[in-house]
Formats: structure tokens, sequence, C-alpha cells
């Protein structure tokens, strides 16, 4: 094999043909990885897989099993999970302990992965060390907006059109909500630790962000890794990159330390702590900030204060690394948790990142929509109509023309309750040198909060209305007619009239009610 020091034979005992590699510095205690390889459910594995086991013999300095699972269409879903099974049972019956086995799988086969933990968990036997989740394809709804924005088209075929073709052979006619299609929809609770690497650049970025999210609600400890453009070496017979490279020394971090290798205990001297520490940033990082973070470190030896070892020791006892992402996100909970006006942050396929209190109350009402699983859905298909409209004009179609109208809005309404007004706009990179996830934040209004006060300043700022023009389409949008503001202000309607006429122009409104939307708009920008 490549990797010095690997050996390949042939897994006896399966009823099925499976490849175990075996580096030669494996003994009776170290790790087994379970590596359910991505063939889209229809494909044997392939040189380039072959490769992956290998390497991650060598890193893990461990064994590796990969089983030839049944394959659609002849074996649709989900026949290739129960194979996963089987191959977990053989580890078990020839005395492996669980916690030195480590499952993972890439692409399709973290679906098959992951099911088949569920299925072991409800079957009551031990459950592995760990998960590694490798570029997942966990939603096989396709509902992530990363389905959109990151779409590769050669000309010939589209990436997504290759993958809905091959789902049909896998499920043919199955539900592809079914949790054991789609993990992301099933409850993850007493799963064992996860690790979920993401290519930001790839149409399944969303995916597995979606799990991260789901395994986070269900309590499973998660590190979700993200990874930008990484060369697509899991299905070629290529060199791996140095970013491929940096993945399979997390995976080998990762496996490691949950594994029943872990050292025993935390070191409590700043030195040791650093060193545990940068081990793990190491791991995480990609190749080009190594230099970086060693820099940092040494700064934070000589300078640091107490409170960066306390810091880091208490990141290590919870056995993940704090990002300046996860302090963000920590920040704009405790932030955005108590904001007056009901909110909502979401996905593109409607999962739910956020709910201040006052939107949960109102989903808990269940009124007009709930969450389920965790995403968005409305109690009727009118309301389900008016959310796939007001998000799929934040989601889809975006151009650069289109690009001004911030805002799409709606209005819910079903007998004797109140309406319910919604106002939805897409969160946009702050330089076209990000990747802006495909997220939106969706603000709720009732009627008791229609009484619109707008900002007149505002108005001249963004549109460039004279004082007295700003507070005619303030007025407007408000409710008060041309003629009534005439006879108000003491002018004649000549003067009204021309006035309105400069604020469409202004405005770039084609008639009064886009005058008025846009209005509204502003207003809502204020809230």
């Amino acid at each position: 094999m490549d990797e010095s020091g690997v050996k390949q034979f042939l897994e006896e005992g399966l009823p099925f043909d499976a490849a175990r590699f075996q580096s030669d510095r494996a003994d009776g205690g170290s790790p087994i990885v379970l590596y359910v390889y991505g063939g889209t459910f229809v494909m044997n594995p392939g040189p380039s897989h072959e490769k992956i086991a290998c390497r991650l013999a060598a890193e893990i300095k461990g064994d590796v099993l990969l089983p030839r699972y049944a394959l659609a269409p002849e074996h649709p879903f989900p026949l290739a999970i129960e194979d996963i099974v089987a191959t977990y049972r053989h580890l078990l019956s020839a005395g492996a302990d669980a916690h030195r086995i480590i499952v993972m799988g890439d692409t399709a086969g973290a679906s098959i992965a992951l099911a088949a933990l569920l299925s072991l968990r409800d079957q009551g036997l031990p459950l592995p060390g760990g998960v590694v989740t490798l570029f997942p394809w966990v939603d096989l709804t396709m509902m992530g907006g990363t389905y959109v924005s990151n779409i590769k088209d050669d000309g010939r075929v589209s990436d997504l059109e290759l993958l809905s073709t091959l789902l049909t052979d896998y499920l043919q006619g199955a539900d592809p909500r079914d949790p054991l299609a789609s993990p992301v929809f099933a409850n993850l609770s007493g799963l064992p630790p996860m690790s979920i690497h993401a290519n930001v650049t790839d149409i399944l970025a969303d995916d597995a962000r979606l799990l991260a999210e789901q395994a986070k609600l269900a309590q499973v400890p998660v590190q979700l890794n993200y990874w930008d453009d990484v060369p697509e070496t899991l299905q070629k017979d290529q060199p791996f990159s140095a970013q491929m490279e940096a993945v399979f020394a997390n995976i080998g971090h990762f496996v490691r330390g949950h594994s029943g290798r872990k050292r025993a205990a935390n070191r409590a001297t700043p030195d040791a702590l650093k060193d545990d520490y940068l081990e793990i940033v190491q791991d995480n990082i990609q190749p080009h900030m190594r230099e970086r973070v060693e820099e940092m470190f040494a700064w934070a030896k000589e300078h640091g204060p107490d409170w960066v070892w306390s810091f880091i020791e208490k990141r290590l006892s919870h056995g993940a690394v704090a990002t300046q992402d996860q302090l963000d996100h920590d920040w704009f909970s405790r932030i955005f948790s108590d904001d007056t006006q009901p909110m909502i942050v979401l996905t593109a396929s409607r999962y739910v990142l956020h709910a201040n209190k006052r939107a949960q109350a109102i989903l808990e009402d269940g009124a007009y929509m709930v969450r389920r699983n965790g995403r968005l859905v409305g109690v009727s298909n009118e309301v389900e109509e008016t959310l796939e409209s007001v998000l799929g004009r934040q989601f889809l179609g975006k151009t650069k023309s289109s690009a001004p109208d911030r805002f799409s809005l709606g209005r819910l309404e079903m007998g004797g309750r109140p309406p319910l007004f919604l106002s939805c706009y897409r969160l946009e990179a702050m330089s076209a040198d990000e990747i802006a996830p495909p997220v939106a934040v969706l603000q709720l209004f009732s009627d008791d909060d229609c009484d619109v006060v707008v900002d007149e300043a505002g108005l001249c700022t963004w549109y460039r209305l004279s004082p007295r023009e700003a507070e005619l389409a303030a007025r407007f949008a408000g409710g008060t007619s041309l003629a009534d503001y005439a006879a108000e202000m003491g002018v004649s309607m000549a003067t009204v009239r021309t006035q309105f006429s400069h604020i469409k122009t202004k405005m770039g409104a084609v008639d009064q009610a886009a005058v008025v939307r846009k209005v509204l708009r502003a207003a809502a920008l204020n809230r």
C-alpha cells in the first residue's frame, strides 16, 4: 500500500466482502475505524476509498475496516444500513470493545453509518466511542440552501441532477424524510461524540450544518469543522491535497481521543495545557494558519494572564476547541434572546437556528406555525404557501438587480385569530471575499405591532428625500390620503401631487403601493 507499514487483507466472518487495513503499529488496544465509504448508494469502493482507508490506518496506528455493503438499485433502502449493523455486530463478536471502535462515513456513507448507529442504539447494543462524518449527505430531501448556491454545472449534468437520479435508485418510493434515510430528521440522543467535516463550497455544506444542529439539540458532543474548497479527492484517484492531509490529521486526533487511547488527565500546568491545546488546534486548522497559531501561543505564554489557561482547561474538559465562531454564537444568543421583537433565524431548509423568547412563545402557541424536527412549518397549507413565498424570495432567484429589494413580506390569517405579519431578509456577506451561509431573519408582527413608526431622517438619508417629502411619505404609508394631507398642511393638491411625484422618482417606485412598501420596509429595518 501507499502508506508505509500498512497491510491489507480480506476480513473473514462476514457474508459480504470487507477489506481490513492494519498498521504494523496496531495492538490489542488500538482504534478500529468502521469506514462506510460514499458511493452515492450505487457504487462499489474505488481506489480512492482504499487510499483513504490506508491513510487513516497509518494516522491512527490501528485498523480500518472497509465493507462492501448492499448497493441499489438491486438492494434498495434500508438494506445497506442492515449490512453496516451486521459489520458492527461482527466486530463486537470478534472481541473488539465498543469504545475502541469509531464509525466513519463519507458523503452518502455518512447517511448509512448514522442510520446504522440509530438502529444499534434502539437495539440496546453498546455504541462506539465516536462517529466521524466527512462531507456528509444526510438530508435526502435536499432542502439546504447550498444545493442551490453551490451547484456545479459543467454544461453536461450538474452534481445536483446526478445525486437526484441515483437517490431514486436507492429510495425506490421510500420517504426521504424517514429518519433512517435522512438522519437530520432523527432524534440523535444517546449517540456518541461526533466530528463533522463540511466543505463550504460543496452542495452538501448545509447537510453538515444541519446535522451539527440536530446533534446539539440532542445533547450529543459535536465538533463541526469547516474546510474551504477541498479538492474532490474522495472520488478521484489522485494525490491528496494539503487540505485533505489536514482533514486526516483532524480525524486521527478525534479517533485517538475517543477510542480509549486518550491520556488519562489534562495536566494543570500552563506549559502542558499549551501543548495539549496546540495539538488540538493544529488538527483543526488548515496548514497555512499553523505558523500564526504558534505565534499566538508563544505570545500568550509570555504575556497571557492566568485566565487564558483556565479558559483552555475548561474547553479541553469538554473535548472541544473554543473557536471565534462559537464565542460569537454565544454572544449573539444572549443578545438575541431578550429582544422585544419576535425574530427567528433560520436556514434555507427552514431549520431554526434561533428563536428568541417572543418568537418561541408564538411557536409554542401553534396558531400559525410550529417547530417540528427542528424546522419551521405551517399548521395549514395556506400558511405553508405563504412561508414558502416569503422565504423563497430570499433564497431563490437572487440576482444583482434584485439585491436592493432586501425584504420579503407576508400576512397570515386564520379564522378568529388576529393576523400575523411577516418580514424576512437574508443575512448577506460583508465582503465579496466571504462566503455567506444561506441564513435569513424572519420577523413577526401582530396587529398590536402595526402602528408604523417611520424614521423620517432615515428616508432622507436612504432615498435623498427632503424633510417635507419624508414627512409626506411617512404620513401616506400610515394611511393619510393626499387630499387630507393637503388640507391639513394648507397647500394645494397640485403641490402635494408634485411632491409625491418627486418621492416616487427618488425611491424608484412605480406607483403609490410601491412607495408604501418601501416606507414599511424602512420602518421594519429600524425595529
